[in-house]
């Protein structure tokens, strides 16, 4: 029994059977992809910067109160101001451009009511 020991134990080396790993056999490895690499992190950084941009901007809206001309000036005010300034000029304009649309339909509404009363009169 221990010939057959012996023996097995010199020649299995011999025939590449030492039981560690066969240089012979490729490894079932991935290559790391840096494209693919760049291309996440480039992602998860435009991610993170957009959620930043939002709590700022959730920020400004809770201390000025919904007044776009308050919310302006904070926007100016913050670290963050090269991004968020564009869209806070954008509220105050839009804010500007419904007060302007408004205030056209009122005095219409006041011209179309003196139209009447001067119809009434006339008859």
């Amino acid at each position: 029994m221990r010939k057959i020991i012996f023996l097995f134990g010199i020649f299995l080396p011999i025939f590449g059977f030492c039981g560690g790993i066969d240089p012979y056999i490729p490894l079932q490895t991935r290559q790391i992809d840096a494209n693919k690499m760049m291309q996440d992190s480039e992602r998860m950084s435009q991610i993170m910067q957009s959620n930043n941009i939002e709590r700022e901007k959730s920020r400004i809206y809770k201390e000025g109160d919904g007044d776009p001309e308050v919310m302006l000036e904070l926007a100016k005010k913050s670290k963050m101001a090269r991004l968020i300034v564009p869209y806070f000029q954008e509220q105050a304009y839009q804010q500007q451009v419904y007060e302007l649309n408004m205030l056209k339909l009122k005095q219409e509404m006041e011209k179309a009511k003196e139209k009447d009363a001067q119809k009434q009169n006339n008859e």
